[in-house]
């Protein structure tokens, strides 16, 4: 938030965390909200007052947002997809730029699908499963080197996929 201050003296960034819930995990982004009805109070005037939103992702948040927040001109959300707009449609009538962080997440995800591959490859469910009843015995897991991967949809998440895929000798 300091950052974005910093980019112009003229911003006033206002950043209430107690207003926000604790994140539960890094880059958890719908972190359970509690407000006390003084809080929920001071979270009512702020949005009344604020002209740009950033990281409003949960449905609730979004929901009356034109009407709780009539300055509003700019929401910025990291996890914010179009189908989760489109749950929002008062927001898509607004007179508001709605923009996302799209391929953010392209790398997690796109490392994650490699982990899954590998865990199933490597026959991971056995070795757990033979390390809980003590059984020590050989065997061979699978190799990704070689073997055909098929990729739904090459956004960027799944051009990340591939780029890391192709590294490990997918075709």
């Amino acid at each position: 938030m300091s950052r974005i201050a910093q980019v112009d003296r003229r911003l006033d960034v206002v950043y209430h965390p107690d207003l926000l819930g604790t994140p539960r995990y890094a880059g958890d982004h719908t972190p359970p909200v509690q407000r006390s009805d003084a809080q929920e109070a001071e979270w009512s005037e702020l949005l009344a007052s604020a002209e740009v939103l950033f990281d409003v992702d949960r449905p609730n948040a979004r929901a009356g947002l034109p009407e709780r927040a009539p300055a509003l001109r700019w929401v910025q959300a990291s996890q914010l997809g179009r189908r989760r707009v489109d749950q929002a449609p008062r927001l898509l009538d607004a007179p508001v730029q709605v923009t996302n962080a799209a391929g953010i997440h392209a790398v997690p995800l796109a490392e994650f699908a490699v982990f899954a591959m590998l865990y199933f490859a490597k026959r991971m469910p056995l070795v757990h499963a033979d390390r809980a009843q003590r059984r020590w015995e050989r065997f061979a897991g699978d190799r990704l080197r070689g073997r055909t991967l098929g990729i739904i949809g090459l956004g960027q998440v799944g051009r990340e996929i591939a780029r890391v895929s192709k590294a490990l000798a997918c075709g």
